[in-house]
């Protein structure tokens, strides 16, 4: 049957990625998972990240790992995936990392936790003004982000500002008389 032939191509598909993966370090298995996910080949790119798991060294300790499979799982618009990788990835982390608040709000943002998102967007923009405050400057430390994060981290500052910068009597739900 159809069904059939598809999964018994996806098997051997997995097989093949696992078996000429098996002598690779994690940073090739996390280089390969990052470029099958871009080819919209999450059985594949899960597959990968999966074993770079098993392989982590100094170049390519957990967090990185679990860091970038967010990532991939966020532009597979996986969300609720992505997340838990995030916060894998931020336990994992010898200290605390900067890239937490905007990208949990980013993921949160996408997610529609939009009171969420908003909230850790205020960290970081807090933590740093240099990146998160206006436009121009989170275009140029988002050079390297792929369009959708870029798109969401655009609504997410837009719905940022609008809320930090509305007038105090709107944020109290005043009405005026």
């Amino acid at each position: 049957s159809p069904v059939n032939a598809v999964q018994g191509a996806v098997e051997q598909s997995l097989e093949r990625v696992v078996v000429s993966a098996a002598p690779e370090s994690a940073t090739s298995l996390v280089g390969r998972a990052w470029d099958k996910s871009r080819e919209d080949d999450r059985a594949a790119a899960v597959a990968l990240f999966e074993l770079a798991l098993t392989r982590p060294d100094s170049n390519m300790p957990v967090d990185r790992i679990q860091w970038s499979y967010g990532w991939a799982m966020f532009n597979l618009n996986d969300y609720t995936c992505a997340l838990a990788h995030f916060d894998l990835a931020r336990r994992a982390a010898p200290e605390k990392v900067r890239w937490v608040p905007f990208t949990f709000a980013v993921t949160y943002w996408q997610m529609g936790a939009r009171d969420v998102a908003l909230g850790w967007y205020d960290q970081a923009a807090r933590n740093e003004p240099g990146c998160w405050i206006d436009a121009r400057a989170a275009e140029r430390c988002t050079r390297h982000w792929l369009r959708p994060e870029r798109r969401a981290l655009g609504e997410l500052l837009t719905a940022w500002k609008r809320k930090r910068f509305a007038p105090s009597s709107a944020r109290r739900g005043c009405a005026c008389r």
